[in-house]
């Protein structure tokens, strides 16, 4: 077997792959044929685009218009009497922060006011003992 075996293999592959591509591109249908098939006319189409924003913008209205705050007063006023205030409020999940020991993160623990000073003091001989 010699070198050139593959090389002309490789080339003849290549060529078939070729013809292959041409044979194929033959027999489609140009491209500008096939676009103007999946358009709709551009009148139609305007006119349903416009339709489409107008119920858009009527639906989203609508929307906003039901969700709006109802002016009960000027803004800054108090709150009814019996609501409960913004400081007073609990989240429904809050029960699942607690933990078993979570009075040990609520608290810090005590320091002592003074410290045992220990700059001074000797160092321990060695346990194993030293040879002398």
């Amino acid at each position: 077997m010699n070198d050139r075996e593959p090389a002309d293999a490789e080339e003849r592959l290549r060529g078939l792959f070729h013809r292959l591509a041409e044979r194929e591109a033959a027999s489609a249908p140009p491209f500008a044929r096939v676009l103007g098939r999946s358009r709709p006319p551009r009148r139609r189409l305007s006119r349903l685009g416009l339709s489409a924003a107008a119920v858009a913008a009527l639906v989203l209205l609508a929307v906003l218009l039901q969700r709006a705050p109802k002016a009960s007063g000027p803004a800054g006023a108090a709150p009814p009497a019996g609501a409960p205030s913004l400081a007073e409020w609990r989240s429904p999940t809050d029960f699942l922060l607690r933990t078993s020991a979570s009075e040990l993160l609520e608290s810090v623990p005590p320091i002592p006011d003074t410290l045992p000073d220990h700059s001074h003091a000797e160092t321990p001989p060695d346990e194993k003992g030293t040879p002398s």
